[in-house]
C-alpha cells in the first residue's frame, strides 16, 4: 500500500520508445528523481531486449546515477528470487519516503507496476 499525497510523474510506454531519455531530461529540469516502473528491468543479469539504462555510477544496490540524477529500483533483484507486486510497492514506497526534496518520476512499460503506485 502505498501512502504518498505528493505528485509523481508517469512516463509510460513500450521498450525502447526513449522514456528514459525524456525522463532523464525532465529530472534535470525539475530537480527530479528516477523510479523504475518495468518489471524486467527490475532483475540483474537481464539487460538484453530490455534496453535497460547504463549507470554512470552506482551508489547502492538499489540506486544508481546516470548524469547526477538519481535512479532507483533498475537491475537488483536475482532471477531466481521471488520479487512480488507487493515487494515493488515496498520498495516505492521507501524511495518515495526517503526523497521528499525532489519529484519522483515513474518510468516503464508495465501497467500493473504503475497502477499499483498510482492507484494503490
Amino acid at each position: 500500500m502505498i501512502t504518498y499525497n505528493g505528485k509523481i510523474i508517469v512516463i509510460a510506454g513500450p521498450t525502447a520508445s526513449g522514456k528514459s531519455d525524456k525522463a532523464l531530461q525532465l529530472a534535470k529540469d525539475l530537480n527530479g528523481y528516477i523510479i523504475n516502473a518495468d518489471s524486467r528491468q527490475v532483475y540483474r543479469e537481464m539487460s538484453i531486449g530490455t534496453a535497460k539504462p547504463i549507470p554512470h555510477e552506482r551508489i547502492s544496490d538499489t540506486v544508481f546515477t546516470i548524469d547526477g540524477i538519481k535512479h532507483f529500483l533498475f537491475d537488483f533483484v536475482d532471477p531466481k528470487d521471488s520479487f512480488t507486486l507487493f515487494d515493488y510497492q515496498q520498495n516505492v514506497q521507501k524511495v518515495l519516503d526517503t526523497q521528499k526534496e525532489s519529484i519522483p518520476i515513474l518510468v516503464g512499460g508495465t501497467g500493473l507496476y504503475i497502477d499499483s503506485i498510482v492507484f494503490n
